[in-house]
């Protein structure tokens, strides 16, 4: 029984990724690996004891092709450039180079233990893996069998012609502040489209795990987050409230329909609002999230390129373009946030692929910039054709790509107002900044009677997760005409 230990061993991959990342996989991506991991290794492990005469010898063989098989794409990408990589050819010379290199071994490792007793390996292996196995199962049974409980939340308030609203975030975009970094034709055209453009919005984080939270709570993450321990704010404790938030309870009382188009590392935001709030759709782009942890530098990367892998970018915006068309009897919510223009940087401004090599070089964040600021004006126009004409389109950033630096906060922020109706709502505020965002909004669209908070702006230690206040100056206005 002991020379099975390939059937625990080469399942940890998989519960490690789940247990790192249980925010963003849906259980059900979690048990899809498990089955499809677990029929791979015993398909190939009955291979090689029909091939070899021998349990053990044959489960030590295995286990040592099937471990370069799972790193082997760190090899490839040694060896090979991503031009290369890009050509079907030296694909199939790494495939001969490997199956060449595992015969090898494979022969090797066979005349070198034919005649050794490999029972008491079997057993230290069988257990070692139980054991890594236990420990990893204590963090991930907890995880995996929390219910998202359901937030008891009342439709108290009908009120007819709300507008829909298409809410679109962009990662990292630095707005038009930095003349280096300022498309110029993009606030052109946005303002062509009826947009208000903001130079001096704010956000009040300098990362995703803190904005996005607050934005949605109304509130500083000091106020509704408990820091894990030395007043660390991790994104696994604040990203929780990206999905449990105040406001998807006034649009869920409001009588709002929910759409939600997001990566997979937000999925968090789709599966656990699936009781509490109306879904229509719940879309989010890369295939099954756990083999997306696991195929970068595995065997598995080829098996998903050729049967998951499309451009995310382009994904995400088709599918909000698509999904906006179809109509109900009730306002809507349709959220978009794309990890774009963050880093990576995958496209110039003519949408032409950026080599591996180059996607984090800062030369190459303009015209990846201008490609999205490109998809952007054609979303916007397919907006305008589906939309009704009270409708409210939000475009902004979360924070800008200058993350470490204690200066800068600025972001973009253009909003499309139903019938210029909050043309001076900002200014009237005297608000620039995320944390009021919805209250202002609220205020106007819903008659609410939110307070407004004082614009504060934290750093965050990229080291720690640690935040202090950092002193701003806000200059209230809209970009100039």
């Amino acid at each position: 029984m002991y020379f099975l230990y390939p059937l625990i061993l080469f399942l940890i991959p998989v519960h490690a990724a789940f247990a790192n990342n249980y925010l963003e996989v849906p259980k059900r991506d979690y048990v899809k690996a498990l089955i499809f991991m677990e029929i791979t290794i015993g398909l190939l492990l009955l291979g090689c004891l029909f091939l070899i005469n021998n349990q053990s010898l044959a489960a030590l063989i295995f286990s040592l092709n099937f471990a370069y098989l799972l790193n082997a794409n760190i090899l490839y990408i040694a060896l090979f450039s991503e031009y290369k990589r890009s050509k079907i050819r030296y694909f199939v010379l790494f495939c001969v180079y490997s199956v060449s290199l595992m015969s090898l071994l494979s022969l090797v490792v066979y005349s070198i233990f034919k005649n050794v007793e490999l029972s008491f390996f079997d057993a230290v292996m069988f257990w070692g893996s139980l054991i890594i196995t236990g420990f990893i199962a204590a963090d991930v049974l907890p995880k995996f069998l929390k219910s998202f409980e359901s937030v008891d939340i009342q439709k108290t308030v009908l009120k007819k012609n709300l507008p829909d609203i298409y809410h679109i975030v962009l990662d990292s975009h630095p707005g038009f502040y930095m003349n280096n970094l300022c498309d110029e034709y993009f606030e052109k055209e946005l303002k062509k489209c009826g947009f208000k453009v903001f130079s001096n919005f704010k956000s009040n984080y300098k990362i995703t795990a803190h904005s996005i939270p607050s934005m949605f709570n109304m509130s500083y993450i000091h106020e509704f987050v408990k820091p894990t321990f030395e007043e660390r704010y991790l994104p696994n404790d604040t990203y929780e409230y990206y999905a449990k938030n105040e406001v998807f309870k006034v649009l869920y009382q409001y009588n709002y329909k929910f759409n939600f188009y997001t990566h997979a590392c937000f999925n968090y935001i789709v599966e656990k609002n699936k009781k509490n709030l109306d879904i229509a759709n719940g879309f989010v782009i890369g295939g099954n999230s756990v083999f997306k942890v696991l195929y970068f530098n595995s065997i598995f990367s080829s098996l998903y390129k050729v049967f998951k892998y499309k451009n995310p970018v382009n994904e995400i915006f088709n599918a909000f373009a698509k999904g906006i068309k179809k109509k109900f009897n009730k306002p809507v919510y349709h959220y978009m946030h794309v990890l774009a223009p963050h880093t990576p940087y995958l496209m110039d401004e003519k949408g032409k692929s950026i080599i591996f090599e180059n996607q984090y070089k800062n030369e190459y964040f303009f015209p990846y910039i201008k490609y999205i600021d490109k998809m952007t004006l054609n979303l916007i126009n397919k907006i305008k054709e589906e939309m009704n004409p009270n409708s409210l389109i939000i475009i902004h950033s979360d924070h800008n790509h200058e993350r470490w630096n204690d200066e800068s906060f600025n972001i973009l922020m253009a909003i499309y107002f139903p019938k210029n109706t909050g043309i001076d709502l900002f200014e009237e505020n005297n608000s620039m900044s995320l944390v009021n965002f919805f209250r202002i909004i609220f205020n106007k669209l819903f008659d609410c009677n939110f307070e407004l908070k004082e614009d504060k702006y934290y750093y965050t230690d990229s080291e720690n997760f640690v935040i202090r206040e950092v002193k701003q100056s806000v200059k209230l206005g809209a970009k100039d005409e």
